[in-house]
């Protein structure tokens, strides 16, 4: 999980570097493409991802889905908007920078200190293991498992009574 999350962000600080010097060209929506998800607990969830073809300022023509999803993405199709794409990479672009970003740092701001607390409260459990382990075995030590044992015991105790009773017996005569 840790190596996804370092992957994703040194993608989106590639994507954000080549949008810095990003240039802008007008493109159209050519189709809207729907992708349904289904979570554990059999709710689903559909996004309506735009495709958008614009032609950069060197007349190369590029093609390719938003990375954000929009509200009203799913009834855009055939609208020109306003694509801003990197002139090193066109297939880095974006319909909204500003909504593109706040995405982005949505994500960073939640998971990274998520992430962190679920390594420290693992650190600290590795590290208490073994106090907690002699605890139970202390507690666990003297408490016998059952009414049957205690019994078992008590007459253990008798038998060996009567044994060392018998030794000073044989042992006096």
């Amino acid at each position: 999980m840790c190596w996804a999350m370092v992957t994703a962000c040194c993608e989106r600080a590639r994507h954000e570097t080549l949008l810095a010097a990003a240039l802008t060209a007008p493109g159209r929506v050519v189709a809207v493409r729907e992708h349904t998800l289904t979570d554990d607990d059999g709710t689903t969830s559909t996004a309506h991802i735009p495709v958008v073809v614009f032609t950069t300022h060197d007349d190369r023509t590029a093609t390719g889905r938003c990375r954000t999803d929009s509200r009203d993405s799913r009834h855009s199709l055939g609208v020109t908007c306003l694509i801003h794409y990197a002139p090193a990479d066109p297939a880095v672009f974006t319909a909204n920078p500003v909504t593109d970003q706040r995405a982005h740092g949505c994500d960073l701001f939640v998971t990274g200190p998520m992430v962190l607390a679920g390594l420290a409260v693992t650190l600290v459990g590795v590290i208490n293991l073994p106090y907690w382990a002699a605890a139970r075995q202390e507690r666990t030590a003297h408490v016998p498992r059952s009414a049957a044992s205690v019994h078992q015991v008590q007459r253990k105790r008798l038998e060996l009574g009567y044994l060392l009773r018998d030794l000073e017996l044989l042992h006096l005569r």
